[in-house]
């Protein structure tokens, strides 16, 4: 039996989609010892906000269905193993960008002249 522990280590993998696809598959991928994760919480943020859009909790797979654009942003994953992150402040953290393109939708802006 080993006396090494090590806080989680974490990347998130997320591949860039479109609005024709239904759902996607966000990893949080974490290496620490022990291996038995727990409190594991997800965030979604856009670009440069500070408040948080969406929170998710349980799995370290998120499933995103019913895809449109608004699911695009900054995911981070937090997973905790009972092992202390005090000395590592990115341990039990990680995140990724997900871009959802939608379909093109042309629109005509139409300005109005006001009367004097």
């Amino acid at each position: 039996m080993s006396c090494f522990a090590d806080a989680p280590d974490v990347t998130v993998i997320a591949h860039n989609t479109t609005t024709a696809n239904n759902w996607i598959d966000i990893v949080c991928s974490a290496h620490g010892v022990p291996d038995t994760y727990n409190n594991i919480k997800w965030e979604h943020n856009w670009l440069g906000q500070k408040s948080v859009l969406n929170t998710y909790t349980g799995n370290l797979t998120l499933r995103l269905i019913g895809l449109t654009y608004a699911h695009s942003g900054i995911y981070m994953c937090y997973v905790e193993n009972g092992v202390e992150t005090s000395q590592n402040v990115h341990a039990g953290v990680g995140s990724s960008y997900l871009t959802v393109k939608g379909r093109y939708t042309s629109f005509t802006l139409v300005f109005k002249k006001e009367s004097y």
